[in-house]
């Protein structure tokens, strides 16, 4: 089951990425942020052998400024294919 921003440091997580975001100069759907630290979650979770629920604890805040970053990324070169010719 996905962790939801109910749960306080989700919450926490899932805010400064979507300033940092903003601070960046996008926009995305709250969804999109949710599923990614969701998947964080389930990765360092399977890293550690623990659940996703029990890896959150230990995300550090600068995990969400990381994911910000990647995202972005993402975004800024998926801008720069649709302005080639």
């Amino acid at each position: 089951m996905a962790i939801t921003r109910r749960t306080a440091h989700f919450g926490l997580l899932a805010t400064l990425a979507e300033r940092h975001l903003a601070e960046l100069g996008y926009q995305v759907e709250p969804a999109v942020i949710d599923a990614a630290l969701n998947r964080q979650c389930e990765s360092a979770g399977a890293l550690l052998g623990i659940s996703a629920r029990a890896a959150l604890p230990h995300a550090a805040d600068s995990s969400a400024l990381s994911l910000a970053e990647d995202i972005a990324t993402i975004l800024r070169v998926a801008d720069e294919g649709r302005e080639r010719p």
